[in-house]
């Protein structure tokens, strides 16, 4: 649904600001995206605990990932057509061209 959003906010100039990377890259124009390599690992490691024996689903907390863990995206084609300007010094990874 992310390419009906972005066409509808694109067409009026709205900034689409969205939750991960994906969602960027179907135009969206920025995002603070986790990083589903260290989902994946800490998905990982609850299941083996459980598989294990070590861990009982139901007691298993839930996990969080550290924002140094996140990751700047910017649609660089999106803010192009909405006429943002992307600062040079900004930490962000440039995508859409």
């Amino acid at each position: 649904n992310m390419a009906t959003v972005a066409q509808i906010t694109n067409a009026n100039k709205i900034p689409c600001i969205v939750g991960e990377e994906n969602m960027c890259l179907n135009g969206g124009l920025a995002t603070l995206s986790l990083d589903y390599y260290t989902v994946g690992q800490n998905a990982a490691k609850q299941a083996l605990a459980i598989l294990k024996g070590e861990a009982k689903p139901e007691d298993t907390a839930v996990s969080f990932i550290d924002a140094k863990d996140c990751k700047y995206f910017i649609n660089e084609k999106v803010a192009k057509q909405l006429g943002i300007e992307i600062p040079s010094d900004l930490d962000a990874t440039l995508i859409g061209k």
